[in-house]
């Protein structure tokens, strides 16, 4: 006896659901604005000034507007795979096609890296789930970062330019830092941290740091890869390389995110899904995952375990939707992937994007790795 069995259905960004005709018309748009700017691409050899004046005056675009579109067009000519999945799935509008192009840019002509970039952003925007929520542009530009600095490994230190200025106006003024990234980030915490101490305003926070009428000591959970232990990834942030003082507070350890018996999470579970999460799991919501509440997928009150596989990052706002029962949601606690359902019936697939995601850890989930994710064991720093 042969039993029949439904073949898988296809993959498809929530966008491109052809039964929705909101969908369709939305596509339809962007499919016009490819075509509109592939026609009016001009020849290499021609005037920008005069080509900018024709065009804006034609589309009722300001030169700006006209310039970035012209840019963001020519740029997706090195990308051929990424273009072939734009012809496929037609997911990348304007704006998108935009931060593509400014995120390349560090890369100048270095025809084998933009290759390389172009093979990994086509996986990047091709659906792997059925109602796949579509990256956004935040989205699109962590992925570009996170793969050209993490990957392509640039050096992160060079050109860094320390200033700090001041301005006046009014009865105000206006403090300025600049600085490198993982200073900034760990500034940044311990200014939240004596906000919360204080409850007070941030910029009252820093006034109080600054003078010494407190004091804070943040951890901050970064992640790395190979043997160096100056160059990490800070949730935010991005791929830092750790200056002197910061690589010696420092401090490798093994993360075990064991199941507690109590509704507060353990900061090992805590660390643990933020790295997963990176950020609220609300499709398309880039608030950090530090900043975010942890949520019982199962209700702790339902018998639902305190677990690594059971808790999702959520921040206020979309914490009280879940909450008010407006949205339900599944998640394979394994993967981390989270099925959202609406009140009308549809739904969206949103995939986690944290380091601690078993698809970012490797390419490929292998037994060892699946059995440390099931006995919650994975080295981080």
């Amino acid at each position: 006896m042969t039993t029949a069995t439904a073949p898988p259905k296809q993959a498809y960004f929530s966008t491109n659901d052809m039964e929705d005709t909101v969908c369709v018309m939305a596509m339809v748009q962007r499919i016009q604005s490819w075509q509109l700017f592939q026609a009016v691409l001009p020849q290499l050899e021609d005037d920008v000034d005069c080509t900018l004046a024709v065009l804006s005056k034609r589309l009722g675009l300001s030169r700006w507007r006209v310039s970035s579109a012209i840019q963001a067009h020519f740029r997706m000519r090195e990308l051929p795979l990424t273009t072939a999945v734009q012809t496929e799935h037609w997911i990348l509008d304007l704006p998108r096609l935009q931060v593509i192009d400014v995120e390349l840019r560090p890369l100048g002509e270095d025809e084998a890296q933009i290759q390389l970039v172009d093979a990994a952003l086509a996986d990047f925007l091709t659906p792997k789930d059925p109602g796949q929520h579509v990256p956004t542009e935040p989205e699109i530009r962590n992925f570009l970062r996170g793969f050209i600095d993490g990957l392509l490994k640039p050096d992160l230190s060079a050109q860094i330019e320390r200033a700090v200025s001041v301005s006046y106006s009014g009865g105000q003024a206006t403090i300025v830092l600049k600085t490198d990234k993982a200073t900034a980030a760990a500034i940044s915490r311990h200014i939240d941290k004596a906000a919360a101490q204080e409850g007070v305003s941030k910029a009252e926070a820093l006034e109080s740091l600054i003078f010494n009428r407190t004091s804070t000591k943040v951890v901050i959970n970064t992640y790395r890869t190979g043997e160096d232990p100056s160059r990490v990834f800070i949730p935010s942030a991005g791929w830092c390389d750790l200056g002197e003082d910061l690589a010696h507070d420092s401090a490798v350890r093994t993360l075990t995110a064991e199941d507690v018996k109590k509704y507060v999470p353990s900061e090992e579970i805590r660390a643990w899904v933020q790295g997963r999460d990176a950020t609220c799991r609300w499709p398309g919501c880039s608030m950090p995952a530090h900043y975010c509440q942890l949520d019982h997928r199962v209700e702790y009150g339902d018998e639902g375990p305190t677990s690594v596989g059971n808790l999702v990052s959520l921040c206020q706002h979309h914490h009280n939707v879940k909450t008010d029962g407006r949205v339900r949601y599944i998640m394979d606690p394994f993967t981390g992937d989270i099925v959202w359902m609406f009140e009308d019936g549809t739904y969206e697939v949103d995939r986690a994007a944290g380091h601690l995601a078993p698809r970012n850890i490797h390419w490929k989930l292998t037994w060892e790795r699946f059995l440390k994710l099931r006995r919650g064991t994975l080295q981080g720093l």
